[in-house]
């Protein structure tokens, strides 16, 4: 033990058993990447590593916004989350102040949590990964955004009769070109 060249072993093993783990993910240069809990603000490190991953850009899908970026814990801080790199993304002010109010939910997907669900105020949803191009969940084939495979998340139950919905669009009259 450091300071302590005589420890017995009793002293010991009650240091070992009763002492603080950590985790240190660190990147190529030694800079950690993974704080957990210990800190509720990310580090150079990691700012840098999420705003490659993003392209500099924030991560809701569509968004070309590249200032006023702010970083969002998808688990929320007071609710438990880390301060790590698969739980930060990139938002610009608008969408930070929309996920904040309530009025954009971004949820990562329960069957691949690589991917992000972004869910507007009218029921759409969008699908991102590393801010890849944006995609109507219609469009991601296996990743849709049904609820054959689980629970419907919390908060969302009003909007599943929105993205249950198959619109046929026999109602609208097609336009005549002349």
């Amino acid at each position: 033990m450091p300071g302590q060249p005589a420890a017995t072993t009793p002293d010991l093993l009650r240091s070992i058993l009763n002492g603080f783990l950590s985790l240190q993910i660190r990147d190529a240069r030694g800079r950690i990447l993974h704080l957990g809990r210990s800190s509720r603000l990310l580090n150079r490190a990691q700012e840098k590593a999420l705003l490659t991953r993003w392209n500099h850009r924030c991560a809701t899908p569509g968004c070309p916004c590249t200032r006023w970026l702010e970083f969002h814990h998808i688990v929320a801080w007071a609710a438990g989350g880390g301060t790590d790199l698969e739980n930060l993304i990139p938002l610009c002010s608008t969408h930070h102040a929309m996920v904040s109010n309530g009025e954009l939910v971004i949820v990562p997907d329960e069957v691949d949590p690589s991917l992000l669900r972004f869910r507007f105020p009218g029921g759409e949803s969008y699908t991102s990964v590393d801010n890849g191009p944006a995609m109507l969940d219609l469009a991601m084939g296996q990743h849709a955004d049904s609820y054959s495979h689980g629970p419907v998340p919390k908060g969302d139950e009003e909007l599943l009769d929105v993205w249950e919905h198959q619109d046929t669009f026999d109602d609208i009259t097609p336009v005549q070109t002349p």
